[in-house]
């Protein structure tokens, strides 16, 4: 499990801007839709759809972790609390 969640922030964090040292002599090919919005040391790539399913699963994934656990609780107490996160998103809300 821990090793789909690295996986996962790897692949959705590469989605963000790129930056990059300023050098007069390097040329780069960039794809198509890539921008830098001004700035010469920054370089946007483009999303696909891959990239935005990834960010959602992550941040769906890391919410079910993030559920509030009382002190004591015991594993089966832990799991219980991830799935209903999973399943029930609002059901970890504290109020």
């Amino acid at each position: 499990m821990m090793a789909l969640f690295v996986l996962l922030f790897y692949r959705a964090a590469s989605a963000f801007p790129l930056h990059v040292a300023a050098r007069s002599d390097a040329n780069i090919t960039i794809p198509a839709g890539a921008s830098n919005h001004g700035d010469p040391n920054l370089l946007c790539l483009p999303a696909d759809w891959d990239d935005i399913a990834q960010f959602i699963v992550a941040n769906y994934v890391t919410h079910a972790f993030t559920t509030t656990i009382t002190s004591g609780t015991g594993i089966l107490g832990v799991v219980y609390a991830v799935a209903k996160s999973l399943l029930f998103p609002i059901a970890s809300a504290a109020y």
